[in-house]
């Protein structure tokens, strides 16, 4: 039976017109010589093969009419080279392979666990190898919004993964000021040119960005579902459509958090309860938060670890509930 899902396509249907008008030609042909075969034939018999004949020609010419409409309606499945699925599997070597080619790094998530731990060190060391300037952005989540980081950490407790670094509430805050302490020590060194920019996030995702100059990666906090690669460029135009807008959703999200302000100065030595619990009272964030020297020390042991979040993800894993759930 003929479907008209398989004319979605350009080629298709062209292949549908060529094969429409060759049978219209045929009939066409048919119907010339069956007339000249069958003039002298005494009636009745050449009017009802002529009849016969024209009919014919009448239901096809109006079949190709009807599926022509019908095809208009059905809109063309385009193609987009510059989009590719990625098993998750291979999120940390992309990761790595297209830091190596980007002088900025723009994030829109949750921790920023990768970004503090692979991303800002090794554009910390371009930067000073090469003697030019580069940045990162990151939209992560606000740790003074106790509503958005409860809501993410019961999220993160339904994921397939058992993540040891995060048991409740206290750990994700911890978790976002180390990612705000290390980001704002490497955006005050001097010995380098990186710029470091942080925005606040009182909105949960559960996709998170990552741009650099050649690609858009979209994945999730869940390691078993495949992650989107937009490419900076695709066959047909100069800049992927996609790549282009998720910069521009980027900036226009960036807007609307709160800027973590670049001074005062953040301890740049020997990390003390005392000197980062000034630091994150300066910059007014231990307001809402339960800050004892235990949760202190919490936050110094995370912005010292090297944890890379891609490289101790169980893939296989199922998850127990849906996002429906988490009321």
């Amino acid at each position: 039976m003929f479907d008209l899902g398989n004319l979605k396509t350009s080629t298709a249907r062209r292949v549908f017109l060529f094969v429409s008008i060759l049978i219209f030609i045929i009939e066409i042909i048919a119907l010339v010589l069956t007339h000249e075969h069958y003039k002298n034939v005494p009636e009745p018999y050449s009017s009802i093969v002529k009849e016969v004949l024209i009919n014919l020609v009448a239901a096809t010419i109006s079949a190709v009419i009807l599926l022509s409409i019908l095809i208009y309606l059905i809109p063309i499945e385009r193609h987009v080279g510059s989009i590719e699925a990625l098993d998750s599997r291979a999120t940390k070597s992309l990761h790595n392979q297209t830091l190596k080619t980007t002088h900025f790094w723009l994030h829109n998530g949750h921790f920023g666990r990768w970004v503090r731990t692979e991303a800002m060190p090794y554009l910390a060391t371009l930067s000073k190898e090469n003697g030019i300037t580069t940045e990162i952005k990151l939209i992560i989540l606000n740790p003074t919004d106790n509503d958005v980081c409860t809501l993410y950490m019961r999220y993160r407790k339904q994921i397939s993964h058992i993540d040891i670094e995060i048991d409740n509430v206290r750990d994700v805050q911890a978790e976002l000021f180390a990612t705000i302490l290390v980001a704002q020590r490497y955006n005050q060194a001097t010995d380098h040119d990186l710029v470091v920019k942080i925005y606040l996030n009182s909105q949960f995702n559960l996709v998170r960005e990552d741009i650099n100059e050649s690609v858009v990666f979209r994945t999730q906090v869940d390691p078993k579902c495949s992650a989107v690669v937009y490419y900076n460029k695709d066959r047909e135009h100069d800049v992927s459509e996609f790549y282009y807008n998720a910069k521009k959703n980027f900036n226009f999200t960036a807007k609307f958090c709160q800027r973590v302000p670049f001074e005062p100065p953040v301890p740049m030595g020997e990390l003390t309860v005392e000197n980062v619990k000034t630091y994150l009272n300066s910059i007014n964030l231990l307001s809402n938060c339960d800050s004892d020297d235990d949760f202190i020390k919490k936050v110094i042991k995370k912005a010292h670890s090297t944890y890379n979040p891609y490289e101790s993800q169980n893939f296989f894993g199922k998850s127990k509930r849906k996002i429906d759930d988490f009321g």
